[in-house]
This record gives C-alpha cells, sequence and structure tokens, in this order.
C-alpha cells in the first residue's frame, strides 16, 4: 500500500509541474519575441530548465517506485534500470541545490508581463 501511495504520489507532482511547463514556455516566449534580452531572457531559460528537470525527476521516481513495487511482488531483481532510477536521487539532489541557488541569487524574480 505504501509503495501505490508513493506511486500516486509522484505522478501527482509530475504531472503538477508539466502544467507549469507552460507557463514557464509562455514567460520565455513573452520575452523573446518582444525583443527582451539579457538577464530577464536568461532567467526564463533558468525556470525551464528548472521546471523541466522537476518534471523528469518526479516522473522518474513514479517509475522507480513501480519498479520497486514489481519486483517487490515478483521476487524479481531490479537489474540494470535499478542503476538509472538509483541516478535520479543524484538528479534531485543536484536540481534542490540548483534551485535554491536561483532563489537565493534573486534570479527568480519574475518581470511584470
Amino acid at each position: 500500500m505504501n509503495k501505490i501511495a508513493s506511486i500516486l504520489i509522484s505522478s501527482s507532482f509530475a504531472y503538477w509541474t508539466l502544467s507549469y511547463k507552460h507557463l514557464a514556455f509562455r514567460y520565455y516566449d513573452y520575452n523573446y519575441t518582444n525583443g527582451i534580452e539579457g538577464t530577464w531572457l536568461r532567467h526564463a531559460n533558468e525556470y525551464n530548465f528548472i521546471v523541466w528537470f522537476t518534471f523528469i525527476y518526479y516522473a522518474f521516481h513514479a517509475l522507480a517506485e513501480l519498479m520497486e513495487l514489481y519486483s517487490t511482488i515478483l521476487s524479481k531483481d531490479r537489474g540494470s534500470l535499478g542503476l538509472l532510477f538509483e541516478l535520479n536521487s543524484i538528479l534531485g539532489v543536484v536540481l534542490a541545490f540548483y534551485t535554491t541557488l536561483f532563489v537565493l541569487s534573486g534570479r527568480s524574480k519574475v518581470q511584470n508581463l
């Protein structure tokens, strides 16, 4: 039951971050089409980067939990895909560190549209 809850929570977060991807792209598109260059366009790119990799992290976490559930129920080894999903933990740590630096440096301020 614990694994199913974890799969549902990870999938929900993945879907939630995917819904923000369109908002982040619209922010980038607004800056690009209005000829705004420099730091604002770079900040929009960073938002796209953060949202996209957050989606990848949560989606892979849901897949890792699904694979863990499969291996537990059928008493099978996770195999080489287990290593890929373990690398997802490293992505999570790097993403958390990068997002913290992004917010604390003041680059997370959004230009009024």
